[in-house]
């Protein structure tokens, strides 16, 4: 239908023949031999507009059929495997650009003209790498290796004289996998894009550390290049929930550390500093514990797993990711963090009490001034509470120092939510750590949730500790007769 229609209008026009003059809402003529006919002349701009899309299926089908079978059918790893559609490409973007420049405003083909030159001065600046060029749009082929890798970023193209040189240059640079994945050794390190993301690795996690760090240098826009600084662990806490991730044996292989303190919690309800925060550390968690990486716009690159509890959150805030293992095998997937900063406790109370246990916070008020700190049985010294009230539930952090370690015996944090009339509205005691695993200057976190009580009254925190077999309270050293601390609550 479309080559006749062609062929009839192309007819008509040549012929000169000479048609009747009628007056006729279908067909007119003129002795100047042009012809005009509506419905013919709808019919071939309908043609026209159904040859342009003919032309535009065409080309399409291949590059979309193509791109499904290399996607789908066999092993097609690697962008070369998509350079038969480029043409097809080219054409799309050319006809695409020319469409919009030519629209009559003369400000288009001069902003088309500067993205041609832009464009080709990136393209020239590749050379002599044109095999890892990746335009300005991610930051250029020093960037390339976020997004690809392997034969995409680095297929052996650097010449070995130039990396020799630069090795030659820089004595001591590392170019094997570190034997301590968790936190390599310091120094220089010089590896592909494709071993970053575990490409040829017998370990896929061998360069894990690396993945969460941004490299010093990219050499010829395929080798990157790391510079670790010195890092000295001393402890690792790994949280218990679901499960621990790590074995002790695992652990101290990966970071090389023989005597290194390892210290488990439970991290939905408390939290630990080892030392106070005055060694350097590595936390482990269950990546269970953590929501997935999403895409980061504009980037289009993925992010970092989020801890899912805002209480893991708020302690990770001062410390940095390192390392993530997802589940490619049949280990537990986990997620590293290392901390070099000790915490920042709440302030301390101004304005608490000291009494006995049984006591309420009105009938404690005259017992005696409150003092500028609380020891328990020369064991645990109070350092302050953080208070967030909700609309559901308050949450209570209460913070201690550990004078005394390891605690041979079990032993529980108090935390009772009670009335100024000493009513208990609440109780939330718990110890989220074992007391064996305690030493000296350790500041322990304990997080205490309480429904949200009914308004229009004030509510007080009553806390202590007290040993878990018997209930008998832990006194307090600088104050015998008192057990208890009574810390005002307010929203």
């Amino acid at each position: 239908l479309l080559g006749a229609g062609q062929l009839i209008y192309a007819g008509l026009q040549t012929t000169g023949l000479e048609i009747a003059q009628k007056d006729h809402a279908k067909a007119q003529s003129r002795q100047d031999k042009t012809f005009s006919f509506a419905p013919l002349r709808l019919g071939v701009k309908s043609s026209a507009f159904v040859c342009r899309w003919s032309q535009a299926t065409i080309l399409g089908a291949f590059p979309v059929l193509y791109t499904a079978m290399a996607l789908l059918i066999g092993m097609n790893i690697g962008y070369r495997h998509m350079l038969p559609i480029h043409p097809y490409l080219y054409l799309l973007i050319g006809g695409g650009m020319a469409m919009w420049a030519g629209r009559g405003q003369p400000w288009r083909r001069g902003l088309l003209l500067l993205a041609c030159l832009v464009y080709a001065a990136g393209t020239l600046r590749s050379f002599p790498r044109e095999l890892s060029f990746f335009n300005s749009l991610v930051g250029g082929s020093a960037n390339g290796y976020r997004y690809l890798s392997d034969a995409n970023v680095d297929w052996g193209q650097t010449p070995p004289a130039d990396i020799a040189a630069y090795v030659a240059e820089n004595p001591g640079i590392q170019t094997a996998p570190p034997a301590t994945p968790f936190r390599p050794a310091p120094g220089r390190y010089l590896l592909t894009a494709s071993a970053l993301r575990g490409a040829g690795q017998h370990d896929p996690h061998a360069y894990g550390w690396f993945q969460q760090q941004e490299p010093t240098a990219v050499f010829r826009d395929a080798l990157l290049v790391y510079d670790v600084a010195p890092f000295d662990p001393r402890w690792l806490a790994q949280c218990e929930q679901p499960v621990p991730p790590l074995s002790a044996e695992t652990i101290r292989d990966q970071t090389g550390v023989s005597d290194l303190r390892i210290a488990s919690f439970d991290c939905s309800q408390s939290w630990i500093y080892p030392t106070g925060g005055s060694q350097a550390g590595i936390y482990a968690f269950n990546y269970d514990l953590f929501s997935p990486p999403t895409l980061q716009l504009p980037e289009f690159l993925y992010g970092t797993p989020t801890a899912t509890d805002p209480f893991m959150a708020h302690h990770l805030a001062g410390t940095r990711l390192s390392f993530v293992k997802t589940r490619v095998d049949d280990t537990q997937a986990f997620v590293l963090y290392e901390a070099t900063l000790p915490p920042t406790p709440p302030p301390y109370p101004q304005n608490g009490r000291f009494a006995p246990v049984t006591l309420s916070p009105a009938a404690a008020e005259s017992l005696g001034q409150w003092q500028a700190s609380a020891s328990f049985n020369s064991t645990l010294t109070f350092l302050g509470t953080a208070f967030t009230p909700g609309e559901s539930f308050w949450e209570v952090e209460s913070w201690w120092r550990v004078e005394q370690g390891p605690v041979e015996r079990p032993f529980s944090l108090m935390a009772h939510l009670v009335a100024n009339d000493g009513t208990v509205v609440a109780v939330a005691d718990g110890l989220g750590i074992s007391p064996l695993l305690l030493r000296p200057g350790d500041t322990i976190v304990q997080r205490h949730c309480f429904p949200a009580p009914p308004e229009g009254q004030a509510y007080w925190l009553k806390t202590g500790a007290y040993w878990s077999d018997s209930i008998e309270q832990w006194p307090l050293d600088n104050a015998p007769d008192a057990n208890a601390l009574f810390i005002p609550l307010t929203e």
